[in-house]
């Protein structure tokens, strides 16, 4: 069963789609002859899916517009600073000297 929402076509049997989302469905000619005010939808938010011959092709959903932090780079502290080779070679007697505060 199709439906007119907003001068585009909507076939309500593919909103089961995307079953988490309710999503409007919208044929693909009604895309491409208004796809200004689509875009101008999905960029408010609203997710959408463009079917070919009733079947949904594609979904249509807004950009992530939220900052997302920078990637960590490694490396970024090389030549700063020097590890000795045995860093990692302590005596058990430094170990348990370590741990005789926590007794």
């Amino acid at each position: 069963m199709s439906v007119v929402e907003h001068g585009l076509q909507v076939n309500e049997g593919h909103r089961a789609w995307f079953k988490d989302v309710p999503v409007e469905t919208v044929d693909i000619h009604g895309a491409t002859t208004r796809l200004s005010r689509l875009v101008e939808r999905a960029a408010r938010g609203e997710a959408f899916s463009i079917a070919k011959g009733g079947k949904p092709m594609v979904k249509v959903v807004p950009v992530d517009t939220a900052e997302r932090p920078a990637p960590r780079r490694l490396g970024f502290l090389a030549g700063t600073f020097t590890i000795p080779d045995d860093f990692d070679a302590l005596t058990r007697a430094e170990i348990e000297a370590g741990f005789s505060d926590m007794k």
